[in-house]
Formats: structure tokens, sequence, C-alpha cells
């Protein structure tokens, strides 16, 4: 059967099952639309996980891009958000930071090549690569 040879009662119908089944599933929206007002996933939207992954791997190209980039001498500022760390930057071969909570002897540095700080701006946790690494000892 074509899309167009169903009846309104049939395509109706259709609507309550796929709502209900969506319902089922955890998937709510603005009911009063039926069908129309769940929410639809978008797989190129700003907050999908493609969209997401292909952010992480850009940023990571352009983080190096950049620091490769860079006159000698200039220093490196990381651009990020972490409950741990409220700054990290880099200058001649030595990596400086600042804890949020506990900057009482800060700013700690800590000797290492552009590479390794870039590769630390890069991993999926600031923090716990920081701690993994020794940085913070």
């Amino acid at each position: 059967m074509a899309r167009n040879d169903y009846t309104p009662a049939q395509r109706q119908a259709w609507q309550a099952q796929r709502l209900a089944a969506e319902r089922a599933r955890g998937l709510y929206g603005d009911h009063s639309k039926g069908v129309l007002g769940l929410p639809r996933a978008n797989a190129f939207g700003r907050e999908s996980k493609l969209n997401q992954q292909l952010d992480k791997q850009l940023q990571k190209q352009v983080n190096k891009a950049i620091a490769d980039k860079a006159p000698k001498g200039a220093t490196l500022h990381a651009d990020f958000s972490s409950e741990c760390l409220e700054s990290l930057d880099w200058a001649d071969g030595v990596a400086s930071f600042n804890f949020v909570k506990r900057n009482k002897n800060g700013p700690y540095e800590v000797p290492m090549s552009k590479s390794e700080w870039v590769d630390w701006v890069n991993s999926d946790s600031i923090g716990s690569t920081g701690n993994d690494e020794g940085y913070f000892d």
C-alpha cells in the first residue's frame, strides 16, 4: 500500500502505535502534537555523537598545527574546561599550571617538550592524564 492509500483512521492508528512505542522506550516530547512532537535524533546535529567525535579529532589536529606554527619563544595557552586545573600553559620547554582549589604554591611547573604538552592538552581528561603521567607529584 502506498503512503497516500492509507485512510485517516489507519494513519491515526499507526501514529498512536508509534507514540506508544516511543513512550515505552522512554522518549518523551510534546504529546499534544502526537508523533510529530517526539524528539528527533539528528545524526549530523551539534549534539550528535558523530559530530562530537569529529570535533575532537579536528580539535586535536588544530591544536597540533597551532603548536607547530608557533614562533620560537611563544607561550601556548590551553583553552579547556576542567574541575581540576584552572590554567595550563607551555613556554620554553616548561608546562605551567594552576589548580582550581589549591593554588597556594602555584603556578606549578613541569619540564616537558612541546609535543608532550600538546598530547596532554589533547587527552580526554587533562586532570586524569596529569595524574597518570605524574605531573602533579
